[in-house]
């Protein structure tokens, strides 16, 4: 379950204190995303591989003000696209495709600390809950938030 509130907090905290540096900004968003809903619903194997995809994306968005909120979104839409695969033997999976959650908050420029977190929260809660998830045992599909 994509956890808001975390998601919101750990937003937050990067505005209060912005990363230094490509790396520090690559993990501070990967741990956004991976802290919100690292542990999804139904189970995957491959968070850790995910998260390593998503922050390589983060890596080449640093500092990018041409493309930044493009390879953004890439890496969080491979961040679920690397999940999916971890669910099986239980759950055949279909992640959410297509982020766009970076592109959708218009808030570039802005002074005020607190608007971004709930920003891309409103966009990246009902994206994960695009992603299914089927058992393979019973048939039951469930969204992935």
């Amino acid at each position: 379950m994509f956890n808001v509130a975390r998601f919101i907090s750990k937003v937050n905290a990067i505005e209060s204190a912005p990363p230094s540096n490509r790396i520090q900004f690559a993990s501070d968003w990967s741990d956004v995303f991976v802290g919100a809903y690292g542990n999804p619903m139904p189970p995957t194997l491959t968070s850790i591989p995910a998260k390593g995809a998503m922050f390589s994306m983060f890596l080449l968005a640093y500092g990018n003000n041409d493309n930044g909120k493009t390879l953004m979104n890439a890496g969080v839409s491979l961040f679920a696209a690397t999940m999916a695969p971890g669910m099986l033997p239980l759950f055949a999976a279909i992640p959410p495709l297509s982020y766009q959650g970076f592109s959708q908050t218009n808030i570039d420029g802005t002074t005020t600390i607190g608007l971004l977190g709930p920003a891309l929260a409103a966009a990246t809660d009902p994206w994960f809950r695009t992603g299914t998830a089927v058992n393979v045992a019973s048939g039951v599909t469930i969204p992935w938030s």
